[in-house]
């Protein structure tokens, strides 16, 4: 049977210092899958270190925008709304004003996060993609920015400053050399020095996310996804300096930066080389999961919390393609005595695999290789790392077909060649799985598969029509050849 979700989306809306964002969420799974995501730069905190309150016409911006997504929501039934504000709505003198007349022109009742609680929705964020996530969190905006440190998978502390790319900007005039020293007045405490040595640095917001676009471009990078991108330390900062020398129209027009933000990537370059250097993290991930995934975390049942991102979103794309995830996990099952998983991040990547082996059933027979690839290579799964995802990507290719093309070679440069055969061999073996039952229930359980004697062995029941004749022979014998033995069938 298929496991159904009868939860309703979600939305929340984040109402930043720089820009305010609408992002409506699938049912109430696991894993935060978008269905809708807009936002636009109102940038209602441009005056709150000039005059102490909110940007006028960013205000009236602000209102349009709002009427707008006030009426989308009231098309949708909704488990939940949330409607957030953070820096310039904490600090701005007539920031009740403001949420007063959201209120009467839309009915939205604003919640004006304290800094603790914007901070700890980043983290929570940050965790939901990673569960066991261990660090320091920072998370720019316009208006602050949240450091959060993470021990194992548990918020330790927190601080917010008031040092957001509008604000920044509006305190130094652009003064790079005054920038760096109001930075390192407020985070060059005792609190976080040396706070993530040995550790990872996971850089939440717009303004980094636009970095890693550019630095993802600079690179020629094989993968164009922004969420668990990892730079080294020496890495940021070499790609940090070349790109301090790029002038605005070049940073315009890399693909996916927008103007809005190329014009305070100086800055919020500045501010992450800082952190790196006193935090002394010893790399950098880039997670496109910040303070609404950590209000859609919080929301979640404790039991939908307990699951694993990937595994959840995984079944959530295998219900609606309608596939039957038990007869996934009864392919997990079926491969485990053959695979050697050499850890618990593996097997992950082996279910995952088993419940997406149908991903691309509707597609064309000659295009479902390939689009098996690219659907897996850049589906929205959480917390999984870009060797991890072409890992995965790779394994859906071989389900479906043999020839790598150029597209599959390009995106899987960074793979080993251990990572490779790991990969095709779990592909080959879906290809035979179902082969044998044409994808149905119950069937699989029926027969085994083991190595004995350093024979790859196909055990099958007497007395069972459905395994009289079929294509599943051609398959066990690719299986073989590949894994490099011999073969056979035992009818017992």
């Amino acid at each position: 049977m298929i496991e159904e979700n009868f939860h309703k989306p979600l939305a929340v809306i984040d109402i930043g210092s720089n820009s305010i964002r609408l992002v409506i969420y699938a049912e109430s799974i696991r894993a935060p899958i978008p269905i809708h995501n807009e936002s636009y730069i109102c940038a209602i905190g441009r005056d709150l270190e000039i005059n102490g309150k909110l940007y006028s016409k960013g205000v009236e911006k602000a209102l349009s925008v709002l009427k707008r997504f006030k009426v989308i929501l009231d098309s949708i039934q909704l488990e939940g709304l949330y409607v957030l504000g953070t820096a310039a709505l904490r600090d701005a003198k007539d920031s009740d004003d403001f949420v007063r007349r959201i209120f009467k022109e839309t009915g939205f009742v604003i919640q004006v996060l304290t800094g603790k609680e914007e901070a700890e929705r980043s983290a929570y964020g940050v965790l939901c993609g990673i569960p066991d996530a261990n660090g320091l969190v920072a998370d720019l905006g316009g208006g602050s920015l949240e450091l959060i440190n993470i021990k194992e998978g548990i918020i330790d502390n927190y601080s917010t400053f008031p040092i957001g790319t509008l604000r920044l900007s509006q305190l130094c005039k652009n003064d790079i050399l005054k920038s760096k020293e109001i930075i390192e007045n407020y985070i060059s405490t005792d609190k976080w020095k040396n706070i993530a040595k040995g550790r990872p640095l996971y850089a939440v917001g717009g303004s980094w996310r636009a970095l890693a676009r550019v630095c993802i471009s600079q690179m020629n990078y094989p993968l164009q996804v922004l969420d668990n991108f990892v730079l080294s330390s020496n890495e940021s900062r070499e790609l940090f300096e070349f790109i301090s020398t790029l002038s605005h129209d070049s940073l315009e027009n890399i693909r996916g930066v927008e103007k809005s933000r190329a014009v305070h990537l100086p800055i919020a370059t500045l501010i992450l080389n800082s952190l790196l250097d006193i935090s002394k993290a010893n790399r950098l991930i880039f997670s496109i999961y910040g303070m609404r995934e950590g209000q859609f975390y919080l929301s979640l049942p404790d039991k939908l919390k307990e699951e694993d991102p990937l595994i959840s979103a995984s079944k959530h794309i295998c219900n609606s393609i309608n596939r039957d995830i038990l007869a996934g996990n009864e392919v997990f099952d079926w491969l485990s005595p053959i695979i050697n998983d050499e850890d618990t991040g593996q097997r992950k990547l082996r279910r995952s695999a088993s419940i997406l082996r149908d991903i691309c059933w509707m597609e064309h027979t000659d295009y479902r290789s390939e689009q098996a690839f690219l659907r897996v290579l850049r589906l929205p799964f959480m917390g999984i790392q870009h060797q991890d995802r072409a890992t995965l990507a790779l394994t859906l290719f071989y389900r479906y077909g043999e020839e790598e093309t150029e597209v599959v070679k390009q995106s899987c440069v960074m793979l080993s060649p251990k990572r490779r055969k790991w990969a095709r061999t779990i592909g080959y073996a879906l290809r035979l799985s179902y082969a044998l039952t044409a994808g149905n229930t119950g069937l699989l359980g029926k027969t085994s598969i083991r190595i004995i004697n350093k024979i790859l062995t196909l055990n099958l029941p007497k007395n069972e029509p459905v395994f009289y004749s079929g294509f599943y022979k051609r398959r066990l014998e690719n299986l073989a050849s590949y894994l490099d033995l011999p073969h056979k069938v035992v009818i017992k």
